[in-house]
């Protein structure tokens, strides 16, 4: 479509009658053209309109309108996140300095994104003036025209400049176009300018020396540079097209992901909360079909938030993070029932448009099972922190303790601090460490151990029997066990007391059983002894038979102290003052404790009336006073006092001597054993069948700086109050 008229510049009167024909049928031939290009733009949908357009490189114009610039009306794409603007950039920057041309790539919105070199004519000039500013907006939307063949289009603008455009094309959608201009191709007509600066008010002598500065280049390199230009905005689109079809494939995969998740996946709008996406364990879960949830709000229509407040929180903290973890959300089924959710939401924009995606995984189940297991450790918190036992765990390779309950602090004397994170090597509670090694083989072997005898030492020293039980538990990756601990020493103690007890009895049916039977024998050996003494014939046996019968003397004393444990020995009992009882024994004993150059010092504490038998409690004094003096040196101090403790009145007697070995404690009390070496054995264990007599019990302490034997008197009801009223002042 080239318009050539020869003469162009003649006047019609001028002209010859040849040259005005020649002219009509050229002019007649050019609207055929125009018709004919003006159908096929009507077949295509395009109606004229009032906007001039050139699909060559001069000035034959065709019509189009507004609507129908583009292939497609409304973009879909962005396409400053789909190129690598910077890079194109530079590859247009490239050209340009060699060739001097200016560029620019836009849009059809006139979004400029990258331009060089453009002419002070349109910077300063055009685009300052609304009238021809709105011309070039105008003249930019031609470039979005369909184009030649030849993969550009070009045009003279309306404020009288060449424009050239090569289109990147994105699936059919024309989005943006690689621009050049600003130059013409022959020397310009100058009072087309100067008219144009006049009608705009531009100062006229500027406008045209920036005219004057405006390249002139032949159409052939226009055509050549459009051509480079074209494979480029071709080479972005194919580049771009491939993208998009990784982004499809990604998409695909990314929905065909989300379809198997397990747990409830949904998308939907920010603000408004409707949904665009669930998969199908969110249907499973909610119990709502997908064609109820799409679409529909999530808030205001199908109400699965129970809470609004939730959601706005939720988004506030969205809006400053970008995300949420692990959110508890209450969520609202299509039943009615509440289930909680641990949901994790995710910003993400779809169609420019800010979106959620969030994950829901149901924990209605794990939090029940939470709440049982917390309900289950609460319960055995409080066992574990009330039972009167003590109870610890304790690491199984080292010992460590990791938590104890407070009967083991009360019980082993530690403070919370010094057992937590140390063994009980450490605090050398193990008195022998081989008991340790059975318990730990016995829960290796069988997971568990039952009231295994132990001995622990406490932190005063004392030695404590104990039944441990133990069970193994794991706590974290390291194995454990919970020891129930339960002191059993005051029951071994009153087993063995009873045992004692048991044998004194035995002991004492023995005596009264053969008590007569030997005596009647040796009354009368000693009878014949004491006539033979008389006669002189024997009177050189003297010696024999007076020890003879000093020796049958020392049998009968035994044997009337063996009698003495009788189990059925008759006892007067009577109320009577154990403070009477003492001191009606004093002198006796203080002028033992004079021989012995030792001393006696009385405690007496006035408790209330004992019921006892006075002459056997006399015994029992006497015994065991007569042990602390032979147990002490020269110089020594024996205590006899009384006191009060709890509902028992106390006896105590309390040498300075060297104390007693461990081992013998106790074998105290048992028949024929004895410490001294003369000794027969009896005495203390007349002292516990007295004891025993009385109902009453006994108990001994001894160290290094001596011995206390301590005898405890039972009392009645009535004397509970008396008792109140004892002040102790032993210890």
């Amino acid at each position: 479509m080239e318009c050539n008229l020869e003469g162009a510049h003649l006047k019609n009167e001028d002209k010859t009658k040849e040259q005005l024909i020649k002219e009509l049928s050229e002019l007649q031939q050019k609207n055929a053209e125009l018709e004919s290009l003006i159908k096929t733009l009507n077949q295509s949908s395009v109606t004229p309109a009032n906007n001039l357009f050139t699909t060559e490189l001069n000035e034959n114009f065709i019509l189009l309108d507004d609507e129908h610039r583009t292939v497609n009306k409304s973009p879909k794409h962005d396409l400053s996140k789909l190129i690598d603007m910077p890079l194109l950039q530079q590859i247009l920057d490239s050209f340009y300095v060699a060739t001097k041309l200016p560029y620019a790539i836009l849009d059809k919105d006139n979004n400029i994104f990258c331009a060089r070199g453009w002419q002070d004519i349109c910077t300063k000039f055009h685009l300052i003036c609304p009238q021809t500013k709105s011309r070039c907006v105008q003249s930019n939307r031609y470039l979005f025209a369909p184009f030649q063949d030849e993969g550009y289009i070009g045009h003279k603008c309306l404020n009288g400049l060449m424009d050239y455009a090569a289109p990147i094309i994105i699936e059919g959608q024309y989005l943006a176009a690689i621009t050049t201009g600003q130059f013409l191709h022959e020397p310009p007509d100058e009072e087309f300018f100067r008219k144009q600066a006049q009608q705009n008010g531009f100062d006229e002598k500027a406008y045209l020396e920036a005219l004057r500065r405006i390249p002139i280049i032949s159409e052939e390199l226009a055509r050549s540079t459009m051509r480079y230009y074209a494979k480029i905005g071709h080479l972005a689109s194919s580049m771009v097209e491939e993208r998009l079809r990784r982004i499809e494939e990604t998409e695909d995969k990314f929905l065909k992901a989300l379809h198997c998740i397990p747990d409830p996946v949904t998308i939907t709008t920010f603000d408004t909360g409707h949904y665009v996406y669930v998969n199908d364990a969110w249907v499973e879960t909610t119990g709502y079909e997908k064609n109820e949830a799409i679409g529909r709000s999530s808030t205001n229509e199908l109400g699965v938030y129970v809470d609004f407040e939730e959601r706005n929180l939720m988004l506030k903290e969205i809006r400053a993070k970008g995300y949420v973890r692990n959110l508890e959300t209450p969520f609202r089924m299509k039943s009615g029932e509440i289930k909680k959710f641990l949901s994790s939401f995710e910003m993400m924009v779809i169609d420019n448009e800010p979106h959620l995606l969030g994950v829901h995984k149901d924990i209605t189940e794990r939090t029940h099972m939470e709440k049982t297991l917390k309900d289950s450790e609460e319960k055995f918190s409080k066992a574990f922190h009330t039972t009167p036992d003590s109870v610890a765990i304790s690491t199984i390779r080292e010992g460590r303790f990791i938590e104890a309950n407070d009967s083991f602090f009360n019980w082993t004397g530690y403070e919370r601090h010094e057992v937590l994170g140390h063994t009980a090597m450490e605090l050398g509670l193990w008195v022998d460490p081989t008991e340790r090694a059975s318990i730990i083989k016995g829960l290796t072997e069988k997971g568990s151990v039952r009231n295994l005898e132990v001995r622990f030492r406490n932190k005063s020293g004392d030695i404590r029997t104990c039944l441990c039980s133990a069970e193994l538990i794991n706590i974290g990756s390291e194995p454990n066990f919970l020891s129930l601990v339960k002191d059993i020493t005051k029951e071994k103690k009153m087993e063995s007391e009873i045992a004692h007890f048991d044998r004194l009895n035995l002991i004492g049916e023995i005596a009264a059983s053969i008590g007569h039977e030997i005596r009647n024998p040796m009354t009368a050996v000693r009878g014949f002894l004491q006539m033979l003494n008389r006669k002189e014939c024997y009177k050189e046996d003297w010696m024999f038979f007076n020890l003879m019968i000093e020796e049958l003397d020392r049998a009968n004393h035994i044997i009337s102290e063996f009698l003495g444990m009788a189990k059925d020995k008759r006892v007067e009992l009577q109320h009577q003052y154990l403070d009477e009882v003492v001191k009606s024994l004093y002198p006796m004993i203080q002028a033992d404790a004079n021989y012995n150059e030792m001393d006696i010092h009385l405690d007496l504490s006035n408790p209330p009336m004992s019921l006892i038998d006075a002459k056997e409690i006399r015994q029992l004094i006497m015994n065991m006073a007569r042990n602390g003096l032979e147990a002490m040196s020269p110089g020594g101090i024996l205590t006899i006092g009384t006191t009060c403790e709890e509902n028992e009145i106390i006896l105590f007697i309390k040498d300075q001597g060297h104390g007693l070995d461990p081992q013998v404690i106790d074998k105290l009390g048992t028949p024929f054993f004895s410490t001294k070496d003369n000794g027969t054995g009896l005495g203390l264990a007349i002292c516990y069948s007295i004891a025993a007599r009385h109902k009453a019990r006994i108990n001994c302490e001894t160290g290094p700086y001596g011995t206390t034997f301590k005898v405890y008197f039972p009392v009645t009801t009535e004397q509970t109050q008396l008792i109140q009223g004892c002040i102790p002042n032993f210890m």
